[in-house]
């Protein structure tokens, strides 16, 4: 049953990964005004896919080669081990366990771990650089909006996604919290290497993304995960920001509607944010985003945290 479950889990995001890269390339090519190939654009990402597969793997001298090709896979699986507690409607879950949250928490940090040691598995200084810039940028927002999550989570009063969303049907945890949704949202946006965050594409900055040495399938597994992890962080912000599956009012005819299409219509509204974000805005400078995350969201997120605690004891004791 739960092999089933799996392979029904994989095959949806292969199926919307595919989906969200052909529809990010209509809609930049349509911001920048520039022409598609042929049949609407549609065999360009089978082209891309033909192409990654068939290109000579090339594997880095010394002890490092069996890293080297593990690491892509590895990297893959801690994304979509996330999609095990995403609840996408009422008792549709993978797992729907007690410490859901803490368990999406821990896999954020291993993917972080794992792009340092993808950086130096490909016995490059490139590679190491870069990875060493991701994860600077990344942990410089990562400790605000783990704060984000605490904040959620003594709004609900569990760690458990299912009840967290139930917790929101009176009101999305995205009003009352609407500063650390925006601080989660920006992290979000560093997470899927999204510009003003992308410092790849910075010519400012003289190395290149951590996976620079990668070739075929190792480079397929990245970026495929780079696209599951869009639609994580898109589902992430959808349970605890959004209501999750719950419609935005009581309204006999929203009730009408399935709550599946629901979450699907609030993750397809955060990922259209995360693709104009790839063509709106520019790319600051690489120390400017982490001091402004260290210094401008981190202490914010701090006293953001003591007073939704206190306002929760003051509600719930009623002394001050």
């Amino acid at each position: 049953m739960i092999i089933s479950e799996i392979i029904i889990l994989l095959s949806a995001l292969f199926a919307a990964s595919v989906l969200l890269i052909y529809v990010e390339r209509k809609l930049i090519a349509a911001v920048r005004l520039k022409k598609i190939a042929r049949v609407y654009g549609l065999m360009q990402p089978i082209a891309d896919a033909f192409k990654l597969f068939f290109n000579e793997t090339i594997l880095p001298r010394g002890k490092t080669q069996v890293a080297f090709m593990l690491l892509p896979v590895l990297f893959f699986t801690s994304i979509v081990a996330c999609w095990a507690v995403i609840p996408v409607d009422e008792g549709v879950v993978l797992a729907d366990i007690n410490a859901g949250a803490l368990f999406l928490v821990a896999m954020f940090f291993l993917s972080i771990c794992l792009i340092v040691v993808i950086g130096w598995a490909s016995d490059s200084k490139y590679a190491m650089f870069g990875a060493l810039h991701s994860v600077a940028m990344m942990v410089a927002y990562e400790l605000s909006a783990m704060l984000a999550i605490v904040c959620v989570l003594i709004s609900s009063g569990s760690m458990r996604l299912s009840d967290i969303v139930n917790a929101q049907a009176e009101m999305w945890y995205c009003l009352p919290h609407f500063p650390m949704f925006v601080v989660f949202f920006i992290y979000a946006l560093v997470r899927t290497n999204c510009p003003p965050f992308r410092m790849s594409e910075s010519g400012n900055i003289s190395d290149g993304e951590y996976s620079i040495e990668y070739t075929s399938v190792g480079y397929i597994f990245i970026a495929f995960a780079r696209y599951v992890n869009m639609l994580l962080m898109s589902a992430v912000i959808t349970v605890f920001f959004l209501g999750g599956w719950l419609p935005p009012f009581e309204v006999e005819l929203f009730l009408l509607i399935p709550s599946v299409i629901w979450f699907g219509l609030k993750m397809s509204l955060c990922l259209l944010i995360f693709i104009f974000t790839k063509t709106a805005f520019p790319i600051y400078r690489y120390d400017n985003l982490v001091q402004f995350g260290w210094k401008m969201f981190l202490p914010f997120s701090l006293v953001w945290v003591i007073a939704a605690a206190g306002y929760t004891l003051v509600s719930a004791t009623g002394k001050f």
